[in-house]
């Protein structure tokens, strides 16, 4: 029989899924966390990442499926699962500066709309301090041995506080570059994957109860082919 010492004591997990911030074991939902510093130990840089190690989730070619429902927020072709990064419907690339992420399985209508059938992610970034100045970043080189060029993963980022205990920015950047092994046999070209991502937010604290963050968000991305050839052509698609 094994004993818990009277010391020990469960970390306590605070998620905002219903709007308002709740112990997780008071939810009544199916529902887990995932934090900055879970994310950092199984080193995931992009969501696709994060989507292939959810229990019960999955991420062919990019797209979330969670209880066997899959989907995105594509407006033209509505899916049945969706992702919400700040509580705005977007599908968010990279994973740096993330406070936490809450998986809520099951339908969600009720909270998050008709597209959240499976299941909703979502995704709360770290949010300005008004009290310290931060500088924080992240260094990322692999290199597979079928590979010639290796994958770089540059990410930087700021906080200043600009009044005491009143306002503060947090800016945070990203660039990357992520090579293949699918090679196009008409031109010569693998497969190759870059981009490069801007997060800025302001933070201003009336009271408080009362605060008002504004955020600014730019993605580029470029790829040259796909995942996979096209044999009836030779070429990459």
């Amino acid at each position: 029989m094994v004993t818990a010492s009277a010391d020990t004591q469960l970390e306590e997990v605070i998620v905002t899924a219903r709007r308002r911030a709740e112990n997780i074991l008071e939810v009544p939902m199916s529902i887990s966390a995932i934090s900055e510093v879970e994310m950092k130990k199984r080193n995931i840089q992009f969501v696709g990442d994060l989507f292939r190690t959810l229990p019960g989730g999955a991420s062919p070619g990019g797209n979330l499926i969670l209880r066997g429902l899959s989907g995105g927020n594509d407006e033209t072709a509505p899916g049945t699962t969706t992702t919400f990064t700040d509580d705005i419907p977007y599908n968010f690339s990279y994973m740096n500066d993330i406070d936490r992420v809450e998986v809520l399985r099951g339908p969600q209508g009720t909270l998050y709309g008709s597209n959240a059938i499976g299941g909703t992610i979502r995704i709360i970034s770290n949010k300005p301090k008004l009290d310290e100045w931060e500088l924080f970043g992240t260094v990322n080189y692999s290199r597979e041995g079928s590979v010639a060029t290796p994958d770089t993963d540059l990410s930087l980022g700021i906080n200043i506080p600009l009044i005491e205990n009143r306002m503060a920015m947090r800016i945070n950047g990203t660039t990357y570059e992520n090579h293949g092994r699918t090679l196009n046999t008409y031109t010569g070209q693998f497969t190759e994957e870059s981009g490069s991502f801007l997060r800025a937010q302001l933070a201003y604290e009336f009271s408080d109860d009362v605060r008002i963050n504004l955020g600014y968000i730019r993605e580029e991305y470029d790829d040259v082919g796909a995942g996979g050839p096209d044999h009836a052509e030779g070429q990459g698609y």
